[in-house]
């Protein structure tokens, strides 16, 4: 009986150590500047009491759409993605997590991906000067410094986005990176506490957009041409689209779609798409998409005449 006992604590032991293998195998985390969950590690051994991410900090998986979501990382639990295994790294204070020294201007930022999911986007966010330090970290001291929109593509096993850290920064703040992955509801969270000691490089956006693709008419009717198409991507962000009708801008859009209730019956027409970053830079135009209006419909308004011979 003793012996049998035994051998189930080794199967336990064994199975449970196979659970951590498969675990630890996936995912991502931030290896420069180091977050505070990859400080916490034995490799590198600059943060203690950090729960789990002592051996996953690749593991901080939460739902995406932050901070927007209900049901993303709450106030006070952003660092842990709202996870009890991770909620030590939860813990804010002026003194409590190692920083990294770092310029305003471009910064680099490397994740190590364990497992390379396909990609929605990259999002960073950044503690507005002024924050409070010393209280939990809240999306109210957030604010969104960069967006990488990936739309499905698979990344490498190294990703190095570059950041832009805004030039009114200076001292302790906290920078937020989420990956939004493309095929399931979640994104993996990691926070890095950086220190901002004088201005470095400026980063000055040169990098224009990609190609919107796709574009299609969704619906045509004899007053309207409704029009549609897949997101550009950016080095930034993607601020809006024009839509140029025979050559000519007609209008512009921050969503994928956009109605043209400017046209004429029975008329032929060519639409093109174009994206637009902050800096204003613009993309190459979109496909031609050649769309003919229908002839207006015969509206009857002559009344049938009166029935006879009842």
């Amino acid at each position: 009986m003793k012996m049998t006992k035994s051998l189930l604590i080794i199967a336990a032991v064994g199975a449970g150590l196979m659970t951590f293998a498969q675990q630890a195998s996936a995912h991502g985390y931030v290896m420069q500047p180091e977050s505070r969950a990859y400080k916490g590690t034995n490799k590198i051994g600059l943060n203690t009491n950090v729960g789990q991410a002592q051996w996953e900090p690749q593991s901080i998986e939460a739902p995406k759409g932050f901070p927007n979501a209900t049901n993303s990382p709450k106030d006070g639990k952003i660092a842990s993605g709202d996870l009890a295994a991770f909620s030590p790294l939860d813990e804010q204070n002026q003194n409590r997590w190692h920083k990294s020294d770092i310029t305003t201007g471009k910064l680099n930022v490397t994740w190590f991906l364990t497992a390379q999911h396909r990609t929605e986007k990259w999002t960073y966010f950044m503690t507005k000067q002024g924050w409070n330090p010393n209280e939990p970290l809240k999306r109210d001291s957030l604010e969104k410094i960069t967006t990488k929109l990936d739309n499905g593509a698979k990344p490498n096993e190294l990703m190095t986005q570059e950041v832009n850290i805004p030039t009114d920064r200076s001292g302790y703040h906290v920078i937020v990176a989420v990956w939004d992955i493309y095929d399931t509801a979640n994104a993996f969270y990691q926070v890095m506490d950086v220190n901002v000691k004088g201005s470095g490089e400026i980063v000055e956006d040169k990098e224009a957009p990609t190609t919107p693709q796709k574009l299609a008419a969704t619906h045509t009717a004899f007053n309207q041409v409704s029009l549609a198409w897949d997101a550009a991507t950016d080095n930034v962000a993607v601020t809006n689209y024009e839509i140029l009708r025979d050559g000519k801008v007609i209008g512009e859009t921050k969503g994928l779609t956009f109605s043209d209730t400017t046209v004429a019956p029975n008329t032929n027409y060519n639409y093109q798409i174009r994206a637009l970053d902050a800096a204003g830079n613009k993309s190459a135009l979109s496909a031609n998409l050649a769309v003919k209006t229908p002839v207006k419909p015969v509206v009857d308004t002559e009344k049938p005449t009166i029935p006879g011979g009842l």
